[in-house]
């Protein structure tokens, strides 16, 4: 039992680690993509990957990750903070959806812009900070328990 909670608390701490890298690889990969891709064509390929990233992002930040861990584990991870922080985060990246939906329209009459590429705006901007914010106030949290 013991030895569960040390995983959770490891896993705890690398989350914390993590979050924050991964919402920056979330921005970094939009950045990346909204500039490299044709978005004028049909490319499956192109549509999948982003579109499994983006799945998969999401997923994580729903679930908070830890799907190879033990249920037990898992659980244990799962506090009543990490939901929290997990909660703050979902609306934090809520909220940068809404604004960012609102610049595009705003700006859409004088730059029209692709349906994907503004998808890829809303979703990779949302995404990217709302794990930047889970991952610093786990940190926080992390370095308060300390």
């Amino acid at each position: 039992m013991n030895d569960d909670f040390e995983k959770a608390e490891r896993f705890s701490h690398g989350r914390a680690l993590a979050a924050p890298f991964l919402g920056l690889l979330v921005l970094l990969a939009q950045q990346g993509t909204l500039y490299v891709f044709d978005w004028g064509s049909d490319s499956l390929v192109q549509i999948f990957v982003w579109l499994g990233f983006a799945i998969v992002m999401l997923a994580l930040l729903l679930t908070g990750g830890a799907w190879i861990l033990p249920a037990r584990v898992r659980r244990i991870a799962d506090d009543e903070v990490s939901r929290a922080n997990r909660q703050v985060a979902i609306v934090t990246g809520y909220i940068v959806a809404m604004v960012v939906c609102l610049l595009v329209w705003a700006i859409s009459p004088f730059e029209p812009l692709h349906a994907q590429r503004a998808a890829n705006m809303i979703v990779s901007t949302s995404l990217g900070t709302a794990f930047v914010a889970y991952g610093l106030r786990e940190a926080l949290g992390n370095a308060a328990g300390d």
